[in-house]
């Protein structure tokens, strides 16, 4: 769960999603707008030693991609700090523009399959070799079959 501000945008998870904390957080923001992090911060402990959620909240200043001039105002809702920091980080990917599509095609040029909002090469190379394992196995099947190959034209 996300709430990011920056250069005047704001993306916010938490205006589509109804569960207490992300609707906890949504009205904090709501009362003390985004730029009072530390207000949002110890409201959000107080509500979250009361209701005993599990959900931290996590804010940071950062930089969306290292040569743009302002800072972005992240608030996180996560269960620990290291999920916290792969959503920032993911984000941050995003909204820098670092985002690509994978598409594999065949010998033919057709598409086998094609995946999009990929953030970083392993993401990328496991959908391939998901992708190319899948179909290979796929074409062994076919060969299987009944009926399939030089014995079938006989």
């Amino acid at each position: 769960m996300v709430v990011v501000t920056a250069h005047g945008v704001t993306i916010d998870e938490t205006r589509s999603d109804r569960t207490p904390h992300a609707a906890a957080l949504a009205h904090f923001l709501r009362e003390f707008g985004y730029r009072h992090v530390d207000t949002v911060e110890r409201r959000y402990r107080l509500w979250r030693a009361i209701t005993g959620s599990p959900f931290q909240l996590f804010t940071a200043g950062r930089y969306v991609h290292p040569i743009q001039s302002g800072l972005a105002e992240w608030f996180v809702l996560a269960e620990s700090e290291a999920a916290a920091q792969r959503e920032i980080s993911e984000y941050a990917t995003w909204l820098g523009g670092r985002v690509f599509t994978c598409v594999v095609t065949g010998p033919d040029s057709s598409e086998i399959g094609s995946r999009s909002n990929l953030y970083d090469t392993i993401a990328a190379r496991e959908f391939y070799d998901e992708l190319i394992a899948r179909t290979e196995a796929d074409l062994a099947e076919q060969a299987r079959l009944r009926g399939a190959g030089i014995i079938g034209l006989l």
